[in-house]
């Protein structure tokens, strides 16, 4: 007997929690070796980098796994052979896929000044993982130079750009979206057969005008927006507008009709911000794997005891901690909106 639909879901949310709360323990596991001093101090450097290190990639790589796991786009046990990086990459990619990626990186790029907002570059990203996954299909190297220690030597300065860029975004998300919806999200319902009829930019736009606390919107703003509330609501904007219409007259004045709250946002902020640091950690931890594991390591620019404050993931380790906790943690109420997500713009 087959099982059914939100079975499956349910079995996949389990399985999924069981691989985050691996990666929790992994988490505790770099707390106790760097020690609450280190965390919550000044210190320039914390007892033992590389064991640090090696836990919070521990701790990020299962965290992606278990956002693979609950995407439904991967077998669990795909998940031990899988190579970590491929693995990765697929699941940035089929990320950025998702029609509501574009314009939310588009309207995040928009808090940032150059050169932070490169980082938020949708084609960039995706040329530059197009290119490593088919370097790694034909058995070449990923990169040239090589990214792979490229990244992992980057120096302090780079890295803590990124880094702080990645802690500001959420607050800056959310005061957002806070600032630009209303707490319910409204419809004119006199510009409803408008949109239905003809969904452009303009007709969207006038018929969200209410959900909105001004009234210049942004087009990425719209355009997140439609995609955003199916996922919260289960039914396509048009399917719930097409309801409206059918359940009572609208006269030509128009009234205002409730079709979601921007806790829907709000929540999709919270599940976007925790995948995608997460994605991040994964890949910026990605080398050091190995490296931070043995000494004197061979065709390698980095080992074990090469661990020093001129590292850049050296210098920012108490704020990469801080944003592995608060992304592993923030991912466990996020579980079931990823997978809504995937489910619902799986090809």
């Amino acid at each position: 007997m087959n099982m059914a639909p939100d079975n499956k879901k349910n079995q996949r949310i389990l399985k999924a929690k069981s691989w985050l709360n691996r990666a929790k323990k992994d988490y505790r596991g770099y707390a106790k070796v760097v020690g609450r001093q280190f965390i919550y101090s000044k210190k320039d450097l914390a007892e033992d980098p590389p064991l640090a290190i090696y836990l919070l990639q521990q701790a990020s790589e299962k965290a992606v796994k278990a956002i693979a796991v609950a995407s439904g786009d991967f077998e669990e046990s795909e998940l031990f052979t899988h190579n970590s990086l491929k693995l990765l990459l697929d699941l940035i990619q089929k990320w950025l896929e998702i029609p509501a990626v574009r314009p939310a990186l588009n309207l995040l790029k928009s808090f940032y000044s150059q050169p932070a907002s490169d980082y938020l570059d949708f084609d960039k990203i995706l040329e530059r993982i197009t290119t490593t996954k088919e370097n790694i299909d034909k058995n070449r190297p990923l990169d040239v130079p090589d990214w792979v220690s490229g990244f992992a030597l980057l120096p302090p300065d780079q890295v803590r750009g990124v880094v702080n860029m990645l802690i500001t975004l959420r607050p800056k998300m959310e005061s957002g979206i806070f600032h630009l919806l209303r707490p319910e999200i409204m419809v004119d319902t006199s510009k409803i057969e408008e949109y239905v009829n003809q969904p452009t930019a303009s007709s969207l736009q006038a018929m969200l005008a209410p959900a909105f606390r001004g009234d210049n919107i942004n087009l990425d703003a719209l355009s997140y927006a439609e995609n955003i509330i199916p996922i919260f609501t289960g039914k396509s904007l048009q399917q719930q507008l097409i309801e409206v219409l059918s359940k009572e007259p609208i006269n030509s004045q128009g009234t205002r009709r409730k079709i979601g709250k921007r806790s829907y946002f709000e929540k999709s902020a919270l599940s976007a911000w925790s995948m995608g640091t997460l994605l991040f950690l994964a890949a910026f931890t990605f080398a050091h794997e190995s490296w931070t594991r043995y000494p004197n390591t061979i065709n390698s620019k980095l080992d074990c005891d090469s661990y020093t404050q001129n590292l850049g993931i050296v210098s920012c380790l108490r704020e990469l901690g801080q944003l592995t906790r608060d992304s592993i943690y923030g991912l466990e109420d996020s579980l079931d909106s990823i997978s809504s997500f995937f489910a619902k713009f799986r090809k």
